[in-house]
């Protein structure tokens, strides 16, 4: 199985929220009974059988960049962003976390979900389950082709399509190595892969993209083998750079390979360098979303769980920013970590109104449904081990011991996360916190008629940021 260690996990995003009074679903999986009371949107009675499984799921597709402190001395200087897909369907039947905070009401709220590693555990998360394939198109989705999205390993990933370069196998070339850090006493390393052959293969609008690199043998190609996310196709076109986080030294001098195979896949994170302006644009130089003119075309055939699913909807929310100028207004990264219990007042905020200093971003004009700010994210104690010292980078999935997830919502501008809620998602005594602020354009809950099963889709632009827990005092 594949370690869940990009630069955000599969959770990322998942925090697809019901946007009308049938509730939330979260992270970790728990639905809370109001989501199965949606009005059913096909015609047949409910029915046991394969959906004696209670289904629930979310198509959350987001177009995101990262407000961590010291995302924006990545390995090219600038800030961290790019497309964030998280399709995600669970057994709701099967395990379950244990609700700590649950205000939703018509319009707003949150639900705070604590869970526990292990299915044998005292609250584990809801299995995940495949839908099968997933096909995502329409004018709103920005890049490269993809082939259907499939479920590999626990998640869905798309793979751009062979006929738009997604594929290479048995390549021969070169690849070197080099620290990109500028800082004396710091190391971020980047590998330049250059193929080489009378037909090599054109990266040409392959950035932000993550590749799989397998095939390369001999000494050190462990250290250049794996997914990494591709920062730089400057150049030859034939040549791509990639963030390497496996590399503990430069190469001294160009490292000569043959039989790599690479596969290219898009949606699959941010990536170092995404959310930095295009000087000729003005606009990221990484967009998987667009700016609400077109529709994002979600098609999945009828399976056991569901009857086919077709809806279309446009992103929200490109160019948000969160203001400042409420007295309890944050960002991101500002989430608090530790509360005192006696603290009955801190409460904390998000904004994207004008009187607080902020902007919502665009608007959709096709394919409308309801605006919402939303809140999600994840605070996790993880084995000490597992935590790494880049801000930005959650703990693996794998590491993980006790967790919450949370997710606030408001159909409105400004959203304020209160005290209670606050002292649920740090219960954990987090090490980080990734949370996750979103401008959504959202549809209400959909059931199918004929299996009772749900799910939710929103699409669009947000912020991430991350917050680590203070060391131990001595």
């Amino acid at each position: 199985m594949r370690t869940r260690t990009r630069l955000t996990p599969i959770l990322l995003a998942a925090g697809a929220l019901a946007l009308t009074a049938a509730g939330c679903g979260d992270d970790g999986g728990t639905t809370p009974d109001a989501r199965r009371d949606a009005a059913p949107t096909g015609d047949g009675p409910e029915a046991d059988g394969p959906a004696a499984h209670k289904i629930d799921g979310r198509f959350a597709i987001t177009d995101v960049a990262l407000t961590t402190p010291g995302a924006e001395v990545s390995p090219t200087g600038a800030a961290i962003g790019g497309g964030a897909l998280s399709i995600v369907f669970e057994d709701t039947n099967v395990g379950g976390g244990e609700v700590l905070h649950d205000s939703l009401t018509l319009t707003s709220g949150c639900i705070v979900t604590h869970f526990t590693a292990g299915a044998t555990s005292a609250h584990p998360p809801h299995p995940p389950v495949d839908l099968g394939p997933v096909t995502l198109s329409g004018g709103g989705l920005l890049g490269p082709a993809t082939d259907p999205c499939t479920f590999e390993d626990g998640e869905y990933e798309c793979q751009v399509t062979a006929a738009a370069g997604g594929v290479g196998t048995a390549l021969a070339g070169m690849y070197v190595t080099r620290d990109a850090d500028p800082r004396p006493n710091v190391e971020s390393f980047v590998t330049t892969f250059i193929i080489g052959g009378n037909a090599p293969p054109d990266f040409t609008g392959k950035l932000g993209t993550w590749v799989e690199v397998t095939g390369i043998t001999g000494d050190g190609s462990d250290k250049v083998t794996g997914r990494f996310p591709v920062i730089a196709v400057e150049g030859v076109p034939h040549s791509f750079t990639v963030a390497n986080p496996k590399a503990t030294a430069a190469t001294a001098a160009p490292v000569a390979f043959t039989g790599m195979n690479f596969s290219l896949y898009w949606g699959a994170g941010p990536v170092p360098g995404g959310a930095a302006p295009d000087p000729a644009t003005g606009l990221p130089k990484v967009n998987y979303l667009g700016d609400g003119m077109a529709a994002v075309d979600i098609s999945v055939p009828a399976s056991q769980y569901f009857g086919a699913i077709n809806k279309s909807l446009a992103p929200g929310g490109q160019g948000l920013i969160l203001g400042d100028g409420c007295a309890d207004c944050i960002q991101p990264h500002e989430m608090p970590i530790r509360i005192d219990a006696a603290d009955t007042t801190t409460t904390v905020s998000f904004s994207c109104q004008t009187a607080d200093g902020g902007n919502c971003g665009t608007s959709p004009t096709v394919a409308m449904g309801i605006p919402a700010l939303v809140v999600a994210g994840v605070a996790v104690d993880a084995d000490d081990a597992a935590i790494s010292p880049v801000p930005f980078l959650m703990p693996p999935q794998e590491s993980w011991l006790s967790w919450t997830s949370f997710n606030c919502r408001i159909a409105g501008d400004g959203l304020q996360i209160p005290n209670d809620a606050l002292k649920a998602i740090v219960s954990v005594n987090p090490d980080r916190i990734e949370t996750r602020v979103f401008r959504f354009n959202g549809l209400p809950p959909q059931t199918d008629g004929t299996t009772g099963n749900t799910y939710a889709v929103v699409v669009g632009h947000g912020l991430i940021g991350h917050r680590s827990a203070p060391p131990p005092q001595p």
